[in-house]
């Protein structure tokens, strides 16, 4: 039985890789890190400029039953909430 400092220790890997291989590999996430956020940055763009086309809709809907302005304000939180789940 170990001592509390035992769960401590961390073992050495057990494959060693060259700086070089390490550099590229770190790269490689950063790079995957800032495509993903390009990808997050335009979802949002796109989302806000349908949320404004959907305001433009709703100014010509003015005269619209309540059930069909119900109806399609439900679709659009939808549509957000599928794009939020996407990001």
């Amino acid at each position: 039985m170990g001592t509390i400092y035992d769960s401590f220790f961390v073992p050495t890997p057990l494959i060693a890789l060259p700086q070089e291989q390490i550099n590229k590999l770190t790269k490689k996430l950063f790079e995957d890190a800032q495509k993903k956020q390009k990808d997050k940055f335009k979802a949002r763009k796109k989302m806000l400029k349908e949320n404004e086309e959907d305001e433009d809709e709703e100014e010509e809907y003015g005269e619209e039953d309540d059930e069909e302005k119900e109806f399609r304000q439900r679709s659009i939180k939808i549509k957000e909430k599928i794009i939020w789940e996407l990001i």
